[in-house]
């Protein structure tokens, strides 16, 4: 083994416990605070700051998944290539039987950038067309306008901020699950312990250059 990878493998779990933290803790739970609600289960932040946050985590996700994988591409093609492969399918539960079937990658990714960018929705191509419902309405007053749009000849798929959430960490947990595929592979594949070794410390290297630590201060100093 040379000194290159002795490094790696003796640093690894100090680099693996840093990716998890920023990953699992700082990350995911930052952007699912924009769904805490007060005591009468109203949203203390609006829909739209929601569906801002939403976005921000699939590039954040999908970003981490291409570094794991030493993988090159633009913002937009991870973004659709991770929304196809981990949330546009029928092995993430919260897609299955629901009208996300309606919904590509690609008119996400249009969503996203008008969202973003503009706080607007931007016109999706095919029949369906989308909005978005605040979350304390119900699924039957959701489906009596959609029915409504739909008796005046116009295809609605109406998706509330927090469903699309749960969508999307449905898929992060498709996407975990294959990470902790290769380390159970890695107990007896010397290349599969590589491939996750190095994978971990591009993410880690990337942390470092580009992350935000979080940094307790007393309030009293």
């Amino acid at each position: 083994m040379n000194e290159k990878r002795k490094q790696l493998e003796y640093e690894h779990q100090k680099k693996d416990d840093t990716v998890l933290k920023f990953f699992l803790k700082e990350a995911t739970e930052d952007i699912a605070s924009v769904f805490a609600t007060d005591s009468q289960k109203r949203n203390y932040t609006s829909e739209r700051v929601q569906l801002v946050c939403v976005f921000t985590l699939i590039d954040v996700i999908a970003n981490y998944w291409y570094e794991y994988l030493g993988r090159n591409g633009t913002q937009q093609n991870r973004f659709l290539e991770w929304v196809n492969k981990y949330c546009l399918t029928n092995t993430n539960p919260e897609y299955k039987d629901a009208d996300f079937v309606h919904l590509s990658a690609k008119n996400l990714y249009a969503v996203r950038s008008s969202m973003v960018h503009f706080l607007g929705i931007a016109g999706l191509d095919g029949d369906y067309k989308l909005t978005f419902a605040t979350n304390r309405m119900s699924d039957d007053f959701i489906e009596t306008y959609r029915k409504g749009f739909l008796e005046r000849g116009h295809h609605v798929l109406i998706i509330k901020p927090k469903s699309l959430h749960n969508l999307i960490l449905e898929g992060t947990i498709l996407m975990l699950n294959e990470w902790k595929k290769v380390i159970d592979e890695a107990q007896s594949d010397e290349n599969k312990k590589w491939e996750h070794i190095e994978g971990i410390d591009r993410l880690y290297q990337k942390i470092q250059i580009e992350g935000a630590a979080k940094v307790a201060v007393p309030e009293n100093e």
